[in-house]
């Protein structure tokens, strides 16, 4: 059920229509088959004027309990469980240096397509994230010789773009993390100067946030989203008290600015902020997957502007407890020259690796802490995908 590739307006309507095509036999099932579908995922339209008013629902007391419920949950969504998303069919994308989009098959091998150009402004300096079914593309450089950032927002849904509004401030080599149906923007840069104010994204309107304030002026960091925290790490950047000018964001690190190993995570729900957990090796411009409860970060580049070859994973369990739990290096030396990194995660625990001066994609498993050259695809129908070329310094992106 959880690679079913539909949505659940659609699995909804299937189930009425297929009950209702042999009501007299397929009826006592109906009550079981419902409580399969992810209710909290059903669009708040179709959930109001068509599933909750349908007789086979409205007779069915176990079904009214479970539509009250939803109702409830987009009410106060913080006092029920998130139900899990289903993974359906996962589509990799590249962002290319070009700035054009290609998109990754896996059959036996992989193979990549050119897919698309957008018609819109986006940006390989673009913050990209995972939000729903579409990705957004965040601020970004307008053009390469160009160093002062936009404050466009751009989604893509593996079809279309569309423009969904704008910053209250432009930014480039940001961070964005999608966490409880709002979308947060941290950090970035623009015309040579950090920005540091942070901005919630929902609904098509960006409003800033001044409790969510990381503090600090960086660019080419990562932000993840565990819980009720996000975590933003590692990165370029400097103490808002100094003077700040990063003009060669494009080609290295400014010999003033200092590449920090500090992950900062702030509470969504207190606002409370903590700087710690800090990296073994300070880096930016690295991979980073969030694997249930662990983050693991990937490669990177140093402060002499050198590439990192370890992967560090960072356990949030009991993280509120300790502060102080300390990132733990999985593999101190990556058989591979990755430097700037990007990665998605695959499956249930394997992410995809792409970085350096190769074009070869590469598969770290993060359970068995080993490197491949195959991925594993499917859970009950398992077979081995063997992994081939991608263009070389592109961005791995994933949609569901």
């Amino acid at each position: 059920m959880d690679e079913i590739n539909a949505s659940e307006d659609e699995l909804a309507s299937c189930l009425l229509n297929w009950i209702k095509a042999d009501l007299s036999s397929r009826q006592e099932k109906f009550g079981s088959l419902f409580k399969l579908i992810r209710l909290q995922y059903v669009s708040v339209e179709y959930l109001l004027n068509t599933l909750r008013n349908d007789p086979l629902v409205k007779r069915n007391q176990d079904c009214r309990d479970l539509i009250d419920d939803v109702m409830h949950f987009h009410i106060k969504p913080e006092e029920i469980k998130k139900q899990p998303k289903r993974q359906g069919k996962q589509t990799t994308f590249l962002l290319t240096p070009r700035n054009s989009v290609e998109s990754i098959s896996m059959g036996e091998s992989t193979t990549k397509e050119n897919i698309t150009q957008p018609s819109m402004h986006v940006s390989h300096a673009s913050a990209v994230v995972l939000h729903g079914d579409k990705l957004f593309f965040f601020g970004g450089y307008p053009n390469p010789n160009n160093i002062v950032a936009t404050t466009s927002i751009i989604s893509f849904d593996g079809k279309n773009w569309k423009n969904e509004g704008n910053m209250n401030f432009a930014r480039a080599n940001a961070s964005a993390v999608s966490i409880q149906d709002d979308i947060y923007v941290f950090c970035g840069e623009s015309n040579g100067a950090y920005v540091n104010q942070t901005e919630k994204f929902n609904s098509g309107r960006c409003v800033g946030d001044q409790q969510k304030h990381s503090n600090y002026q960086r660019t080419h960091a990562a932000s993840v989203a565990v819980g009720d925290n996000i975590y933003t790490i590692g990165g370029v950047f400097t103490q808002p008290t100094q003077v700040s000018h990063y003009n060669q964001q494009r080609h290295g690190v400014n010999q003033n600015a200092v590449v920090q190993v500090i992950t900062t995570r702030i509470n969504i729900k207190n606002g409370q902020r903590f700087d710690g957990n800090n990296l073994n090796h300070g880096r930016h411009s690295f991979g980073t997957c969030v694997l249930g409860s662990k983050i693991f970060v990937c490669a990177g580049i140093n402060q002499t502007n050198q590439p990192i070859n370890s992967i560090e994973v960072l356990d949030t369990t009991n993280i509120i407890n300790n502060n102080n739990i300390p990132w733990t290096i999985v593999q101190q030396q990556i058989p591979l020259h990755l430097g700037k990194t990007s990665c998605v995660l695959i499956g249930a625990d394997q992410m995809l690796v792409l970085g350096g001066s190769t074009d070869d994609l590469h598969c770290f498993d993060c359970t068995a802490s080993k490197w491949k050259r195959e991925i594993t695809i499917g859970n009950r129908r398992k077979h081995t995908c063997n992994l081939q070329t991608a263009t070389r310094g592109s961005k791995l992106l994933k949609l569901f």
